[in-house]
């Protein structure tokens, strides 16, 4: 039993050729094909509690990262903040950042209506990952970087 919304997502994370089962509750879980557990750090514990899932090569060149995006909102000294993290395919994460929360987003138990999307902006080899910034802008991620972008 879990007190928090699970997400759930399958794709290949370790390079095999059959996908893995990754879902969220209070941990990250990554299951191969065959119930087995993955093998890493997996389950992962992320701050900030439940998060949205997507599995994508980030970088273009193999293998995928996980995307997993928080759901719960956090204070920090620059103001209310969510938490992107990307982690490979072992579990270890490799970046994480800090997008706005929108205040008018948040619901009960301090948690935001949100999510991140993947896809190929620039028609290139490489992925880039996109998720809302705030209540009127967009943050996007590329190869570890992030750029934001304010609608008017």
């Amino acid at each position: 039993k879990t007190n928090y919304p699970a997400s759930l997502v399958v794709g290949n994370i370790d390079e095999d050729p059959n996908y893995e089962i990754l879902f969220s509750a209070e941990k990250i879980y990554a299951y191969n094909h065959d119930g087995t557990p993955c093998l890493g750090a997996w389950p992962v514990t992320i701050q900030a509690g439940h998060t949205s899932l997507i599995i994508a090569d980030l970088g273009g060149s193999g293998p995928n990262e996980i995307i997993a995006r928080s759901k719960r909102i956090i204070l920090r000294p620059e103001g209310q903040k969510e938490m992107l993290h990307i982690l490979n395919g072992s579990g270890s994460l490799l970046s994480t950042f800090y997008p706005d929360a929108c205040p008018s987003n948040i619901f009960e138990n301090d948690y935001e209506y949100t999510s991140a999307a993947v896809g190929n902006f620039y028609t290139d080899a490489q992925l880039e990952g996109a998720t809302t910034y705030g209540c009127k802008g967009v943050a996007a991620i590329r190869a570890g970087q992030c750029w934001v972008y304010q609608c008017r």
